[in-house]
């Protein structure tokens, strides 16, 4: 029946009154030796709380902090643009010495370069990670190389 008498809802709106009533309830069940325990310990688990948010607030900001800021594609984009616009500077010519070594020495042969195989076709298409994150997944498969000429079949005994 008391329990009709003091609805659940009324309990936000504590007043004066109810307060008394509470702690006069508390007393009874805890006695008067056992209120300042009891009160102590309210405090302490109170404090600790109060303790462990700010310690988590703290660990927050300081993970905010360290966040490095990362670039936007544009600002990725507008650099390699610039360091593509630099002009490069100009290769040193050979020094030409007078020692009989260097004038006896054979030219070095000029090479060509290999032709790409795919998969360095493929590293040298893709862009760099940076750029990479911020374009869209591509929808159509690229180009494919030119074919490489027939490997001969092997020579064996027949």
């Amino acid at each position: 029946m008391l329990f009709a008498a003091f609805p659940l809802a009324l309990l936000p709106d504590f007043g004066g009154g109810e307060m008394i009533l509470i702690l006069l309830v508390v007393l009874m069940l805890f006695g008067g030796d056992k209120m300042p325990q009891l009160a102590k310990s309210l405090g302490k688990s109170i404090r600790e709380f109060r303790k462990a948010a700010s310690h988590v607030e703290q660990e927050i900001k300081r993970a905010i902090d360290e966040v490095p800021d990362t670039p936007s594609i544009q600002t990725v984009i507008r650099n390699a643009i610039e360091d593509n616009k630099k002009p490069k500077p100009a290769p040193a010519p050979p020094e030409s010495s007078s020692s009989p070594t260097d004038a006896t020495a054979p030219a070095t042969p000029v090479t060509t370069p290999a032709p790409l195989t795919a998969a360095a076709a493929e590293t040298a298409l893709t862009p760099p990670p940076e750029v990479a994150a911020h374009l869209p997944p591509s929808s159509t498969p690229p180009a494919p190389l030119a074919p490489s000429p027939p490997t001969p079949p092997p020579a064996g005994p027949a």
